[in-house]
């Protein structure tokens, strides 16, 4: 049996705190020394390597940090240089000018960004910081410098993505758009047909004027803009910058876009001109008659237009305006590359009549309503027409004043 006595606890505690500073203090020199550097007689701490924390991008932003929510978006997107890749190795340009864009209607970029509300971007190819700020973080750029590859098919699949954002503020503008030539013509196969932002711009957001309007519409319809120029209504706004001429969204429409093959622009075909030529005052500037609509009505083509479109026809064949007159490359009558010219006429009336013969066209009146001078023939016949209708009516209103009377007198006695 052991009977040597055991120490107190008051006695090792003491020793035991003394020896636990002295070795920690000596760790702390150790270290310390291990990344000491002498210069010159001086002692100077070496540099640590560090590794990058590793990113959390997808953590919830804080509200005022996001350089998105501040509106910072310039911070990267306005040095110039800066573009992406899409997977098709197509460059698509990252670069903004803001002080151009701030002049825009629009100056929010998360307004139509709506993927691109946190930071770094949550569609980026790699959910990292390195993404952007590779040469600060220590990670490696995708591509290069100021060169990031983009996770969409090609610079088109971008523009349909973005065009979504468009609904969310102009809904009823977007709604008109669902019937227009271009939305029925957008298939898998035609991805091109006009959005938004093909005509307003994505950045530079502008109203469409009507001297760019035309020219707007030739980055697709460009022989239509080559004959519209040649026109009467395109050289007078080329020339003159004449305001009175229509432009393409006058006649087609402007987001509920139409063209002749569809059957509703037919039916309206001479509202639609006639909205202009029946305007007493534009007409008195250039010296045009105002009866083109009202004769236009008169006669079989007008009446049969007019007729069909009251009963709701899906179809109608009878000769609109620009059947006669053409669809952009409309003339004055007395140009001789008019389709309604003395030397053109029987081979535009043999477009819809082929047996039309040498006199066919001398059944129109070229808009004129039948005067004495002109035509007495008819001026004449059209003046015994209505006269003998006028005779005939009032000798019935006398004879049933007449007989009226004679049965209330037979009554009476």
């Amino acid at each position: 049996m052991n009977n040597r006595p055991s120490l107190p606890w008051k006695v090792l505690l003491p020793f035991a705190l003394t020896i636990l500073i002295i070795a920690t203090f000596g760790f702390v020199v150790s270290t310390e020394s291990a990344h000491a550097l002498t210069i010159n007689g001086q002692t100077v701490a070496t540099p640590t390597a560090t590794v990058p924390p590793t990113p959390q991008p997808d953590l919830p932003t804080p509200e005022g940090l996001s350089p998105h929510r501040t509106g910072d978006c310039y911070a990267c997107h306005s040095t110039p240089g800066m573009v992406g890749v899409t997977e098709d190795g197509e460059n698509f340009d990252l670069f903004i000018d803001k002080d151009h864009f701030q002049d825009a209607i629009h100056s929010s970029c998360v307004f139509c960004h709506v993927n691109q509300d946190t930071y770094p971007h949550s569609t980026s190819p790699m959910t990292s910081c390195a993404v952007c700020h590779w040469e600060t973080s220590g990670g490696v750029a995708p591509i290069g410098p100021l060169t990031f590859q983009l996770p969409y098919e090609d610079a088109r699949a971008i523009s349909l993505e973005i065009n979504q954002s468009c609904s969310r503020c102009h809904e009823e503008v977007y709604n008109e758009l669902q019937g227009s030539i271009h939305t029925r013509t957008m298939t898998k196969e035609n991805r091109f047909s006009p959005v938004c932002v093909d005509c307003h711009s994505a950045h530079m957001i502008d109203l469409v004027n009507r001297q760019l309007g035309a020219r707007l519409c030739s980055k697709c319809h460009l022989a239509e803009l080559i004959a519209y120029e040649s026109s009467v209504h395109g050289a007078a706004l080329e020339a003159e910058n004449n305001q009175d001429v229509p432009i393409c969204a006058d006649c087609h429409g402007s987001h509920e876009v139409i063209g002749p093959r569809d059957a509703n622009f037919r039916l309206d075909a001479f509202e639609m001109c006639g909205k202009c030529h029946s305007d007493g005052e534009r007409m008195s500037k250039y010296n045009i008659s105002t009866d083109v609509l009202s004769t236009y009505l008169d006669d079989f083509h007008g009446r049969s237009a007019d007729l069909f479109g009251q009963t709701g026809a899906s179809k109608v064949t009878q000769a609109a305006c620009y059947d006669c007159h053409g669809v952009h490359n409309i003339l004055p009558p007395d140009d001789p590359d008019s389709k309604v010219s003395t030397a053109n006429v029987q081979r535009t009336c043999q477009e819809c009549h082929p047996d039309a013969s040498a006199n066919f066209p001398d059944a129109w009146l070229s808009h004129k309503k039948p005067s004495l001078q002109d035509v007495p023939g008819l001026y004449l016949l059209n003046f015994l027409m209505i006269g003998s209708v006028v005779v005939v009516s009032a000798f019935f209103v006398i004879y049933i004043v007449f007989d009226v009377r004679r049965r209330v007198a037979r009554r009476g006695k």
